[in-house]
């Protein structure tokens, strides 16, 4: 079941049964509300709170495991994924989604390195030209010179 679905089947619950003891229970709230009235009213509260703070921690368990996942991943080794047993449909998308990023990411990281290497060796090459050139043109010079001299 979906994670929307699940939390908004574990608040109905919790409300439902709230909804269910103050019809199936004798209690009455009086105005000025007495301090037994208000001792119940603030128990049923902290007792719906903490059966739904119990469901929604449950329901948002996979995605506590799966960001547990993700934060062990190391972008600077590649081939690295996020794996996880998501019974939850939102959560093995969100994984999906993730590992798809991380081939993108690996597949950018790949050509930048690509282009990089090719820059430098287009630069070596230029460099290996002008080299060549000045020195084929200084030693046409010297030998020049030394025809002259000769």
């Amino acid at each position: 079941m979906p994670l929307l679905w699940r939390v908004f089947m574990g608040n109905a619950v919790v409300l439902v049964l709230a909804t269910l003891v103050l019809i199936l229970s004798p209690a009455t709230v009086s105005f000025p509300i007495a301090v037994a009235e208000l001792i119940a009213l603030v128990a049923g509260l902290t007792t719906m709170l903490a059966l739904d703070f119990a469901l929604l921690r449950r329901a948002f368990g996979p995605l506590r495991r799966l960001a547990a996942v993700m934060r062990g991943i190391d972008p600077l080794r590649p081939g690295g994924r996020a794996t996880i047993e998501a019974a939850d449909p939102d959560v093995a998308e969100l994984t999906a989604a993730f590992n798809d990023m991380l081939v993108r990411l690996e597949a950018e990281r790949r050509d930048s390195a690509r282009r990089a290497l090719s820059a430098q060796e287009g630069e070596r090459q230029r460099i290996a030209r002008e080299l060549h050139d000045e020195i084929g043109q200084a030693l046409t010079a010297v030998v020049l010179q030394l025809d002259r001299v000769g």
